[in-house]
C-alpha cells in the first residue's frame, strides 16, 4: 500500500476509494479541505482504498482495540488535529 504523507495523498486515495471527486475538488476551491475530514464517506472510501478491514482486532499503542475500521482512524485524526499533533506522522502511521 501506498504510504500516505499528507492531506493530499489522503484524498487523493480515498477518492480511488469512490470518494466522490468533485466534493473534494470544491473544498479545495473553496479552502475548506479540512471540511471532507467530517464526512463520514470520506474514512470509508479512505479505508476501501487502503483495504482495512470492516471490523478487526488489533493492539495499538499497547491498547487492544476490538473494532478497528475506518471510525478509529477518523478519531485518530481528530485527536491529533484538536491536540495539534503532527498530522504528517499521523497520514505515514495509517495501515
Amino acid at each position: 500500500m501506498t504510504q500516505l504523507h499528507n492531506v493530499q495523498d489522503a484524498i487523493k486515495q480515498a477518492i480511488d476509494g469512490g470518494y466522490d471527486e468533485a466534493t473534494a475538488k470544491e473544498a479545495f476551491d473553496t479552502g475548506t479541505e479540512y471540511a471532507i475530514f467530517l464526512d463520514p464517506l470520506f474514512w470509508q472510501a479512505l479505508g476501501k482504498a487502503r483495504g482495512w478491514p470492516y471490523m478487526t482486532t488489533a493492539n495499538i499503542k499497547g491498547l487492544k482495540v476490538e473494532e478497528l475500521d475506518w471510525h478509529f482512524f477518523a478519531e485518530e485524526w481528530f485527536e491529533t488535529r484538536m491536540s495539534n499533533g503532527d498530522e504528517t506522522k499521523f497520514w505515514e502511521s495509517l495501515p
